[in-house]
C-alpha cells in the first residue's frame, strides 16, 4: 500500500543489528570451507561495485560478519552465479547502489520469461481489459477520480511485473522505486472517489483535487527516479534473497519510504472510515454495496500488512497490487452495474421507488410479484380490501389477454387510475411471450373531474343554445306574421290607398315602413341563423352568370349607398362567368358584405366591387375606404352578434349576425370569405366559389352547424 508496493520481505528483526536485517535461521556449518573454495571467485569481482571490495580473500572478516542462509555450502554473491561449477542458491547478495546509467537499458530487458512473468502479466492485461472496458461506462458521481484509480493501478502493477521480470539487484530496485508515484496516486484518487461518491464531502473541487493528485504524483516520481543519488526511499542495505524460488529485494526503507508508508495508510483509514459511514447513513437498498466497498478496500491493505510483518508475497514481491486486481476488477462490474453509480439505474431505481403513482409488477399468471410504495400504502390504506379487488381483476385481465381488455380505469375510494401494460421481455428465452407485466396506474382523478365538469357544461350549453334556437324560431314566427300586416298598412297608406296623406304625417308614415323593413331584415336573419343551425336551410342549384348577380345586389344597394354618402363602382368584365349555385342565398351574402362596406366607408367614400373568373373559381371583390379592422379580428368579424366596436354608443348599428350568416352560407355553397385589411385605408371582402362543382348539402351543413357552434 505505501512505497513498499511490490517488495519481498525475507528477514527477521535483530535489535543488535539496528532493525530488520537478513539473518540465517542457523550458521551453516561448511561456511569456512564454501569460503576457501569461493576465494578465487571472489577475487575476481572485486571492483565491481563499491561493496564487492569486501569478498576478497583478506576481508574473510567482514564477510563472516554478513549473515548467510544456505542449506550447503555457499558464499554471500549475487543470485545465479557459479562457484566452482555449482549455482549459488538462497544466497543473500551484497549491498549493491543501483547504477541507473547501466539500468536504463538493462532495466527494460526481461532476464527470466517463466510462469510467475507471464501470469503477472496476464494480470495485468486483464486489468487494462476492465480499466478500458470502465472507461466507456458513465458514472453518476466520481467517475474522472475512478478512472484514475485504474490508470495508477495498472501502472504499479506493470512495475511490479518488470520487478519480477528483470534479474540485476539495481534494476530491482529501480522498478521497486517506480511504484511509488503509482501507489500514491491510486490510493489517494480511491479515497477521494469514496468522498465524493459516499455520504462526506471532501476535496470534490477540481480546484484542488486535480492539483492535488498532480503535485503528490510529480513529487514521488522524482523522488523514485533520484533515489540512486540520495536513498531516501530505499536505503544502501537493500539486498538480493532467493524467496519463493525467486531472487527477491530485502529491502532497507529510508526516510522517505516510511513517510510514504504512513502518508498512503491515513488516507486508506480514511477510505474505510467513508465505506463505513456510508453504509451506516444509506438506504438498505445500496447497503450491500457499501459493504463491498469496504472489503474492497481492507483486502488490499490486509494483504500489504501481511507482506510488511510476515513477508507474504507473490512471485517474490508485494502482494498489494494483485489483491487490487481482483478486488477493483470486482468492485468495476459492482459499481458500474449498481444501481448508485448508472444514471440510467438510478432513474429507473426513483422511477419505481419514488413515483407518486401505484406500479405493479405480475408474473405472466397474473399475480402480483412486486409493487411500489405508492401501491402498498393503497393496499394497506383505508381502502385497502377494494384496491386488492381492483388489483386483481386488473392482473387477471392482463394475464388473460396481454391487457386488449383491460379496464380503462381502475378506481379506488375517490381516486381513478388508468392503468398502462408494459409487458416484460424475457432476456434469455427470446421465443417465449414475456416475464410477466408492469402496470403503471396513474391518478386521473382530477382529470375526470374536468372532464366530467366540461361534459355537463356543454350538455347545459346545447341545451341552452337548442331552447335559445327554438325561442328565436318562435319569436321571429310569431313577430312575423303581425309585421307583415304592418309592413303591408304603412304600404297602403304610402300609397294614398287611404287618401293623401298631410305634409306633417308623410314623415312619420316614411320612418315606420323604413323601420319595418329594417325589423322584417332582422327576423329573416334569425329565421336564417336557427335554419343553419338545425341544418334545414335548403340550397337550390342552378347555372348562373355571376356578372348578373353581383349586378343585381349592387344596383338594389345604390339607394342605400346615396344616402350614406358612399359611391358604388362594378367592374364585372366583359367575358361570362358561369357557376351552379344557390343565386338567393349567394345574393344574401353579397347584399350583406356590400351593406357593410357602405356602413363603415367615410363620407364621399366609395365601394369597389370586382368580379373575376379565374381557372377553377371565381371571385368577388368589395373593397371599402374605412378605418381598416384591426388584425386578429376575425373572430369578431365573422361572430354572432358581434361587431369590431361593441360599445353601446357605437357609430354602425346593426345586429352583428350578417357577416355570421355570411360565413355560414359560404361554407354550405363549398366556397369561402375572408378578408384582409389595412388600418387607415381600408378592407378588401373576398368571396370565392368553385366555378363548376355541383355541391351536396348535408356535408356542407354539417360543417356550417359545427363552425356555428
Amino acid at each position: 500500500m505505501g512505497g513498499r508496493a511490490s517488495l519481498a520481505v525475507a528477514r527477521r528483526f535483530s535489535p543488535a543489528r539496528g532493525g530488520w536485517k537478513a539473518q540465517p535461521s542457523q550458521r551453516c556449518p561448511a561456511v569456512a570451507s564454501a569460503r576457501r573454495r569461493c576465494a578465487p571467485a571472489a577475487a575476481r569481482r572485486v571492483g565491481q561495485g563499491p561493496d564487492d571490495a569486501a569478498l576478497s580473500p583478506q576481508s574473510h572478516e567482514n564477510t563472516a560478519a554478513r549473515p548467510l542462509s544456505c542449506p550447503e555450502p555457499t558464499l554471500e554473491r549475487d543470485v545465479g552465479e557459479e562457484i566452482d561449477g555449482k549455482q549459488c542458491r538462497n544466497c543473500t547478495a551484497s549491498t549493491r547502489r543501483p547504477m541507473l546509467g547501466r539500468g536504463q537499458v538493462e532495466c527494460f530487458e526481461i532476464g527470466r520469461l517463466d510462469s510467475a512473468v507471464i501470469v503477472s502479466a496476464s494480470l495485468l492485461v486483464v486489468l487494462a481489459g476492465v480499466s478500458a472496458w470502465t472507461w466507456k461506462h458513465r458514472i453518476v458521481r466520481g467517475g474522472a477520480l475512478y478512472r484514475i484509480t485504474h490508470v495508477g493501478l495498472v501502472l504499479w502493477l506493470a512495475a511490479a511485473v518488470m520487478q519480477i521480470a528483470v534479474t540485476p539487484l539495481d534494476c530491482k530496485m529501480f522498478w521497486m522505486s517506480m511504484t511509488a508515484p503509482s501507489v500514491t496516486v491510486t490510493t489517494v484518487a480511491w479515497t477521494l472517489f469514496l468522498m465524493e461518491f459516499g455520504p462526506i464531502r471532501g476535496l470534490d473541487s477540481d480546484r484542488w483535487r486535480n492539483p492535488l493528485l498532480i503535485c503528490l504524483g510529480a513529487i514521488m516520481t522524482i523522488v523514485a527516479v533520484t533515489n540512486s543519488q540520495h536513498h531516501a526511499l530505499l536505503g544502501d542495505g537493500t539486498k538480493l534473497a532467493m524467496i519463493d524460488g525467486r531472487p527477491s529485494l530485502i529491502i532497507e526503507g529510508g526516510p522517505w519510504y516510511w513517510a510514504l508508508l504512513s502518508h498512503n495508510y491515513a488516507w486508506v483509514t480514511v477510505a474505510a472510515l467513508i465505506c463505513v459511514i456510508g453504509f451506516l447513513r444509506t438506504k438498505a437498498t445500496f447497503r450491500p454495496l457499501f459493504g463491498a466497498l469496504i472489503l474492497m478496500t481492507m483486502g488490499p491493505v490486509i494483504g500489504n500488512i501481511a507482506y510488511n510483518t510476515i513477508g507474504f508475497t507473490t512471485f517474490g514481491v508485494d502482494s498489494t497490487p494483485f489483491f487490487f486486481v481482483f478486488t477493483l476488477a470486482a468492485n468495476g462490474w459492482l459499481i458500474l452495474n449498481s444501481h448508485a453509480m448508472s444514471v440510467d439505474m438510478v432513474g429507473e431505481r426513483y422511477i419505481f421507488k419514488e413515483s407518486p403513482a401505484p406500479i405493479l409488477i405480475a408474473d405472466p399468471g397474473g399475480h402480483l410479484v412486486s409493487s411500489n410504495p405508492e401501491a402498498q400504502a393503497a393496499l394497506t390504506g383505508p381502502h385497502g380490501a377494494q384496491a386488492q379487488r381492483a388489483f386483481a381483476d386488473l392482473l387477471a385481465a392482463i394475464a388473460r389477454d396481454g391487457g386488449i381488455d383491460a379496464p380503462a380505469k381502475v378506481v379506488i375510494g375517490d381516486r381513478v387510475f388508468r392503468p398502462q401494460v408494459l409487458m416484460i421481455e424475457d432476456p434469455v428465452h427470446h421465443d417465449r411471450p414475456s416475464m410477466g407485466w408492469t402496470v403503471t396506474l396513474f391518478d386521473v382523478s382530477r382529470e375526470e373531474t374536468i372532464t366530467q365538469s366540461l361534459r355537463e357544461a356543454k350538455e347545459r350549453a346545447e341545451e341552452a343554445s337548442r331552447l335559445q334556437s327554438e325561442f328565436l324560431a318562435l319569436v321571429s314566427h310569431e313577430l312575423r306574421t303581425p309585421l307583415t300586416s304592418i309592413r303591408g298598412m304603412l304600404d297602403m297608406v304610402h300609397a294614398g290607398q287611404f287618401g293623401d296623406l298631410p305634409p306633417a304625417s308623410a314623415r312619420p308614415i316614411a320612418v315606420a315602413r323604413r323601420n319595418t323593413h329594417r325589423l322584417a331584415a332582422l327576423i329573416d336573419d334569425l329565421l336564417d341563423l336557427q335554419k343553419l343551425e338545425s341544418c334545414k336551410l335548403e340550397i337550390s342549384q342552378e347555372e348562373v352568370d355571376l356578372r348578373e348577380v353581383v349586378r343585381t345586389c349592387v344596383e338594389d344597394l345604390e339607394g342605400f349607398g346615396v344616402r350614406n354618402g358612399v359611391a358604388l363602382r362594378l367592374d364585372c368584365g366583359s367575358a361570362p362567368c358561369i357557376l351552379r349555385t344557390d343565386v338567393e342565398r349567394l345574393g344574401q351574402v353579397i347584399t350583406n358584405v356590400c351593406s357593410n362596406a357602405i356602413k363603415f366607408s367615410p363620407d364621399d367614400g366609395e365601394v369597389e366591387v370586382a368580379v373575376a373568373c379565374l381557372d377553377d373559381f371565381v371571385q368577388i371583390c368589395v373593397s371599402d375606404s374605412g378605418e381598416g379592422i384591426p388584425a386578429g379580428s376575425e373572430s369578431k368579424v365573422f361572430g354572432r352578434f358581434s361587431q369590431i366596436d361593441g360599445t353601446t354608443t357605437r357609430k354602425h348599428q346593426g345586429s352583428g349576425l350578417g357577416m355570421n350568416i355570411a360565413r355560414l352560407i359560404m361554407e354550405q355553397l363549398g366556397g369561402r370569405i375572408y378578408y384582409e385589411s389595412e388600418p387607415n385605408v381600408g378592407t378588401t371582402f373576398f368571396i370565392e366559389l368553385p366555378q363548376s362543382a355541383t355541391h351536396e348539402t348535408d356535408v356542407p351543413m354539417q360543417t356550417a352547424r359545427t363552425r356555428a357552434a
